[in-house]
């Protein structure tokens, strides 16, 4: 009998302490974790046991180009000097843009609206016969002002050479311009009763052709040449 209930009670405890042992096991399972070290990871350095964490000294000792020494009673590690630390994570270089860039376009096209105004500014002179005075001098600074802002916002290099292109067409504009107000000033006025101006004028076609050239490649967004502007 005795022998029995004992064969019971092994049967019982049995697999109640085989269970309580793979919950042991389950529970001291070690994490692995990622070490990262000024910015460089080192994969499962980490070890977490019991709510300890241990680190991996060698994977340490690797990342951070340190010498490691292990000694009878001690483990030594030198980081390296000052100077001589790992260097930063690589910086990611951004890409340059291509093409004509979108704030370029925009100031470019600020800049073409004030040549057209100008440029409207001085046929009206011209066709009334009267003298100029300072009538043009606003659409002049105006015209100065945008330029230079889309000289500031050009960065590609179809930027850059759309706005040689902005500045040939300013000349062109520039000399036009001081020319009909010599002719002006003597009160020259063949042009005023000519009903073909301004479609007859040279520089007027030429500045005109490459007007419309400039606004339909900058909104096309990508660089062309033509030699209307040049």
């Amino acid at each position: 009998m005795k022998n029995r209930a004992g064969f019971r009670w092994a049967v019982i405890l049995v697999p109640l302490l085989t269970y309580a042992v793979f919950l042991l096991a389950q529970q001291g399972l070690p994490a692995k974790r990622a070490l990262v070290i000024n910015g460089h990871s080192v994969p499962d350095a980490v070890v977490q046991i019991n709510g300890h964490s241990f680190a991996d000294i060698e994977a340490i000792a690797e990342a951070t180009h340190a010498t490691l020494k292990f000694l009878p009673d001690r483990v030594l590690l030198t980081l390296p000097e000052e100077n001589g630390q790992l260097p930063p994570p690589q910086a990611v270089v951004p890409q340059m843009k291509e093409g004509i860039t979108r704030e370029f376009a925009r100031a470019a096209l600020a800049q073409l609206s004030s040549m057209r105004e100008w440029k409207d500014a001085v046929i009206r002179v011209i066709k009334a016969g009267e003298p100029a005075g300072t009538k043009l001098q606003d659409y002049r600074d105006r015209a100065v002002e945008s330029l230079r802002l889309a000289s500031v916002s050009a960065i590609t290099n179809s930027d850059q050479n759309a706005l040689q292109l902005l500045r040939n067409e300013f000349a062109y504009m520039q000399q036009w311009d001081a020319g009909a107000m010599v002719a002006n000033r003597a009160m020259s006025g063949e042009q005023a009763v000519n009903p073909n101006f301004p479609q007859n004028d040279a520089m007027v076609t030429r500045i005109s052709d490459c007007h419309s050239f400039l606004n339909t490649m900058i909104v096309s967004g990508v660089f062309a040449d033509s030699m209307a502007c040049h």
